[in-house]
């Protein structure tokens, strides 16, 4: 199972296709962009699940779960950018 491996560029993706005031959009502008410390904040803040479906779950995984609401927004920025 690969993880993906996230850019800067990525995360400013990300922050920009989340919604306004989201978790994304909110912190990823403060912590740089970097994917390292945004998963290391979804930890702190006991969003596992999150930083599981972001950043450790195979992509082959994920199209069965773009139903869930309350991740759908993770997924489909995964789906977007094949990672």
């Amino acid at each position: 199972m690969a993880r993906p491996r996230y850019t800067e560029r990525d995360m400013r993706r990300l922050a920009e296709v989340s919604a306004p005031g989201s978790i994304p959009a909110a912190f990823l502008p403060a912590l740089g962009y970097s994917p390292r410390r945004f998963k290391e904040l979804l930890e702190e803040k006991g969003l596992n699940d999150d930083a599981r479906h972001l950043f450790e779950m195979d992509i082959t995984e994920i199209p069965p779960l773009v139903v869930d609401e309350s991740r759908s927004g993770y997924f489909k920025f995964r789906m977007s950018i094949h990672k």
